[in-house]
């Protein structure tokens, strides 16, 4: 494999991906085929609405003389805006390229569900005799454009992370790269910038769930994997 493999992306929210995808965005692809746009629209509508309230109470407090209620009042918005922020980022077309690359594959075409592997160490780099902790998640979703749907199709994703927790991340959210990008070439390319190993090791895993239940799960290779 090229060091291309190992490209640094962008700090994104906090984190910064040791390999991430080189695919140009195409903003109205994304907008039609990004399954989670939805859901993160709505996270950020629950957040601005309360915020900006908030927000007002606090400029109504501040103006009765109410300082201790209107400074508990504006920490309460701004943390509500910051998350908005996080959102609103995670949402963006910078999520595709700043987000980690991950390798996922179909298991099942109907409905269409599809198992995705990560790397869930996200402890200090001084931490060098820590081995990577590999996590997998079998996620579902509607369409994969580009693609074709049968068992066993590479799908490359971007991943973010989130809930760090004893020098692991507790989640993982994979977005296909068909989401934002009809260029099957850029698919392709992306595919084989994930290590070989990587993909034999996602299509050895042994997962007797019988549906996408969102959750990941850690894993040993020495006894989660076939032989």
């Amino acid at each position: 494999m090229e060091d291309q493999n190992e490209t640094t992306g962008k700090t994104f929210n906090f984190s910064q991906a040791t390999r991430t995808s080189d695919i140009e965005v195409d903003a109205a692809w994304m907008k039609q085929h990004d399954e989670q746009l939805p859901k993160f629209m709505k996270l950020i509508w629950q957040r601005l609405v309360p915020g900006f309230i908030l927000l007002g109470v606090a400029a109504v407090l501040y103006v009765y003389g109410h300082w201790v209620y209107g400074s508990i009042a504006i920490l309460a918005a701004l943390s509500l805006l910051f998350f908005a922020c996080l959102y609103y980022n995670a949402a963006g077309s910078a999520a595709y390229t700043s987000g980690a690359l991950v390798p996922a594959i179909v298991v099942r075409t109907a409905p269409i569900e599809l198992l995705a592997l990560a790397n869930v160490d996200c402890s200090d780099e001084d931490d060098a005799d820590l081995d990577a902790q590999w996590a997998y998640k079998r996620f579902s979703v509607k369409h994969l454009p580009v693609h074709r749907v049968e068992l066993g199709e590479r799908v490359p994703c971007m991943a973010l992370f989130g809930g760090a927790k004893d020098g692991r991340w507790t989640n993982f959210e994979p977005r296909p790269l068909c989401w934002a990008t009809s260029d099957a070439a850029a698919i392709r390319r992306n595919i084989e910038r994930i290590d070989d190993s990587e993909w034999d090791m996602l299509s050895h895993i042994t997962d007797d769930t019988t549906a996408a239940d969102e959750d990941i799960v850690l894993l040993d290779t020495d006894e989660s994997t076939d032989p």
